[in-house]
């Protein structure tokens, strides 16, 4: 690359200069971190389930069954089900080892879970069972926002005013629970 043309007009400026290609500079320049690379399985190989709430209608779950386990239940009829307050409501069947599966589902401000297994003589036997999630709603609450913290809720005077607030308020009775239990911390400390 000629620089005489950038040289001469810098000279008329009376501007001292010193020249480089960008690509010189980077050649000698130690690099400014180490990349390394992580090798992600596509399994794990362990028994389980996980079921994670996408919004309040869609559902992910994903789930592994171990090798050793599979050679022996392979022959049967795989399925995961989904329960909501303790009542089976969905079952799904499934044709593979371990896999992912998007469902619908409408349950706000209920606890679900999804549990793994097989179906042997028209008997479902239980291999996993995931975590619980309590759904989230899908209106817009529209009341006031609180925001406390617990030691506001140990002085009697601001939880006896917030009791006021959430009774008075137009919000179900099973809102009112979800917001005792999630946004405050604890239905025993109403």
């Amino acid at each position: 690359m000629d620089n005489r043309l950038i040289k001469e007009s810098i000279k008329e400026f009376g501007v001292s200069y010193d020249i480089k290609t960008i690509l010189e500079d980077i050649q000698h320049e130690e690099p400014l971190f180490l990349q390394e690379e992580f090798w992600i399985p596509e399994r794990y190989n362990e028994t389980k389930i996980v079921f994670l709430p996408v919004d309040p209608h869609w559902h992910f779950v994903y789930w592994d069954i171990k090798d050793t386990l599979y050679e022996k239940i392979k022959s049967y009829t795989l399925q995961f089900r989904v329960i909501c307050c303790g009542e089976e409501k969905l079952s799904i069947n499934i044709l593979q080892q371990y896999g992912s599966y998007y469902f619908n589902f409408h349950a706000p401000f209920k606890d679900v879970y999804c549990i793994l297994g097989y179906l042997k003589k028209d008997e479902f036997i239980e291999i996993a069972r995931s975590n619980i999630f309590k759904l989230p709603s899908d209106q817009i609450f529209e009341g006031e926002e609180i925001f406390v913290t617990r030691k506001q809720l140990k002085n009697k005077d601001i939880k006896e005013e917030l009791k006021k607030k959430i009774y008075s308020s137009q919000i179900s009775p099973e809102e009112t629970k979800s917001i005792k239990e999630n946004i405050i911390g604890s239905s025993d400390l109403l």
